[in-house]
Formats: structure tokens, sequence, C-alpha cells
């Protein structure tokens, strides 16, 4: 994922196997609302489609204008 921050490649599917909406990722809306997020049960993908359950905290990393630019 070096160089490529869409978190669709690791986070586009819930755990009953329906697609995850971009508008309900926790990691893109750390970013878009540029607050800090804490999740404590999800489900990550690998490249060969297969899941593994994951806690973490995103947090988005700001410009000296407050705009955030990355996690």
């Amino acid at each position: 994922m070096i160089g490529n921050g869409d978190p669709s490649l690791i986070h586009h599917t819930t755990a009953d196997g329906k697609p995850r909406s971009i508008d309900d990722c926790p990691v893109r809306l750390s970013i878009q609302n540029n607050i800090m997020q804490r999740v404590s049960e999800d489900l990550f993908w690998r490249k060969d489609g297969s899941s593994f359950p994951v806690e973490y905290v995103t947090s988005p990393l700001c410009s000296e204008g407050k705009a955030a630019v990355g996690l």
C-alpha cells in the first residue's frame, strides 16, 4: 500500500459480505472530518481475498493550515 492511501483496498466489505460504502469507512471519515476514529471490531482484507479481525485508531495528519493531508 506504499504510495496508495485508498482504504478501499483493505476495507471494502463488511463481515456479512456486503460492500462497504466509502461514506461508512472510518478511515475516510477521519480524513474528511479531521477527527480521530477508534474502531474496536472490524475486518481488513488481504490481496488473496481472506480477511482478518482488526482493532485500530485513525488520526489525521494535518498541515499547518489544519487540513488533513494523510493518516
